[in-house]
């Protein structure tokens, strides 16, 4: 069993795949450029997750962001240096991947 972690960051986002025993399979990172729309950044981070996905298909995706979160619903209300304003997160990744 893998798990794919995702920690969006004001300058970069980075990417994680573990075993069972959280030994790092692969890891890389992409720049967040925070100055675009939510749905660029969304878009960017679907795009180098994809990969990942298919290639160690993980059982458990879990996704780290600055600002409020509502996590029962997945939603970033607030995020102070990005593009986030009660943006569905979750959704929104999980219909593209």
């Amino acid at each position: 069993m893998t798990r794919l972690g995702i920690d969006i960051g004001g300058t970069s986002v980075k990417f994680g795949i573990v075993d069972e025993q959280f030994h790092i399979l692969e890891q890389t990172a992409i720049p967040t450029l925070a100055d675009r729309p939510s749905e660029a950044l969304i878009a960017d981070i679907a795009a180098a997750a994809k990969p990942l996905i298919d290639t160690y298909k993980p059982e458990t995706v879990g996704i780290g962001s600055p600002g409020s979160i509502n996590p029962k619903e997945g939603i970033v209300l607030r995020a102070g240096n990005l593009p986030f304003r009660n943006v569905p997160l979750a959704k929104a990744l999980e219909e593209t991947l």
